[in-house]
């Protein structure tokens, strides 16, 4: 679950580092060095994921294999969530450890996309990631895309991430400590 997270912020991150066009990639050859993790239920910082330069902080040695210009990820389904509104809760969802950066979770929904006009100019302000959990094609996710130009962002699942939260809709935002809020 927690490597799931990583590989999200990892991807925003290349997003946010990438302003050329895309070209074709080739995937990271496997290493025999590199440890396989099996299960990590994290809890720590993943800021050096999200910015390896802040305040000295050294690059991940590891980073995830970029996916090739020629892999078709749409349509991209998140099953565990849909779009919807979040019930006000005694326990507020926590993302713990914060991931350093805020960090946006939207559909290709009418609601998502409303909520993104809202607060597209929040969301570049504080330099946020974004990730779209549920678009039908290439050509929705360009819409979004240009919806919050400058932002990176980035088709994944969010069923980790929503399962970790213990929630089950979206849009959501998550602060850089990872107090989540509609």
């Amino acid at each position: 679950m927690a490597s799931t997270i990583r590989w999200v912020v990892a991807a925003l991150a290349t997003a946010a580092a990438t302003v050329a066009p895309a070209e074709k990639l080739e995937p990271m050859p496997p290493s025999r060095d590199a440890p396989v993790v099996i299960h990590d239920e994290g809890g720590v910082s993943i800021l050096e994921l999200i910015d390896p330069q802040v305040e000295g902080e050294s690059a991940p040695d590891v980073a995830p294999a970029p996916v090739p210009a020629t892999v078709t990820v749409f349509p991209v389904r998140s099953p565990r969530g849909a779009p919807g509104r979040l019930e006000p809760n005694p326990q507020q969802a926590r993302l713990e450890g914060g991931p350093g950066r805020m960090i946006a979770v939207i559909g290709d929904d009418p609601a998502s996309i409303a909520w993104l006009r809202a607060r597209a100019s929040e969301l570049q302000a504080a330099g946020a990631g974004v990730l779209v959990a549920q678009v039908a094609s290439q050509a929705r996710f360009a819409a979004l895309r240009a919806l919050v130009e400058g932002l990176p962002i980035v088709p994944a699942s969010a069923d980790a991430l929503l399962e970790q939260l213990g929630l089950s809709v979206w849009p959501l935002l998550i602060s850089a400590e990872g107090e989540v809020s509609q």
